[in-house]
């Protein structure tokens, strides 16, 4: 392995390089072909009711990553993931009820996968909470 003095040379060591990389990759379609194989896996994983799989599918329904972006879709998959108690799918279905995407506006139904998304220690979920005690702020979308 090359060497600068005594420290061996780390990929990090060459942003210029990582650059040109990233892009020649996205050029040629490498990130395209991994999200649909990311989606692929998810769909056999959330077929099995596995809930990390069935969250990070609706996140890329919700985003239309490798997808077309459906927020109908996302909300089912976010609300099978919830009912295991995955706190990302709590945050993101409590989310989708609190903006009336792909489900009826409710902010009931929001303030209660909020809290047990919350409980289950998501700290987007507790922001959102603050957001929903304060009607002038704005919840956004952190949580994957």
């Amino acid at each position: 392995m090359p060497r600068i003095g005594s420290r061996a040379l780390r990929w990090k060591d060459f942003p210029l390089l990582r650059i040109i990389l990233v892009s020649c990759m996205r050029a040629v379609g490498v990130f395209r072909k991994t999200t649909t194989t990311a989606v692929a896996w998810y769909r056999k994983a959330a077929a099995q009711h596995y809930a990390p799989a069935e969250s990070n599918l609706g996140f890329m329904y919700l985003q239309g990553r490798g997808v077309p972006a459906d927020s109908k879709e996302a909300a089912k998959l976010f609300r099978q993931a919830a009912k295991t108690s995955d706190a990302a799918a709590q945050y993101n279905l409590g989310l989708l009820y609190y903006l009336g995407s792909g489900v009826k506006q409710d902010s009931g139904l929001a303030a209660k996968f909020f809290h047990a998304a919350a409980a289950a220690g998501s700290r987007e979920a507790q922001s959102a909470i603050g957001s929903l005690l304060s009607p002038a702020k704005e919840v956004s979308l952190l949580a994957p």
